[in-house]
């Protein structure tokens, strides 16, 4: 199940080599571990580039966004798996 989120976020994040790596990420007060980096890619937004990343933690998935231009990281959405003993 899907869920919009669109919320600002704060990101421990690796920048290295022209290439960001998000490390792992507080939202709601809770800071989650990224485990893998699902997908990846890049677009521009007129002048700014939006680093887009689809990271697991904790057996679901988030899309993070970050902006180049205001330095700010999104959380846009999350995906929960359904419970299979359902």
């Amino acid at each position: 199940m899907f869920r919009e989120v669109n919320q600002s976020i704060k990101v421990q994040a690796q920048f290295q080599s022209g290439q960001v790596k998000p490390i792992n990420f507080t939202w709601n007060n809770f800071t989650f571990l990224v485990n893998k980096i699902v997908f990846q890619h890049t677009h521009r937004l007129g002048r700014a580039t939006l680093y887009s990343f689809s990271v697991f933690s904790n057996q679901v998935t988030y899309e993070l966004q970050f902006n180049n231009q205001t330095l700010v990281w999104k959380l846009l959405k999350l995906y929960e798996s359904p419970d299979p003993s359902c």
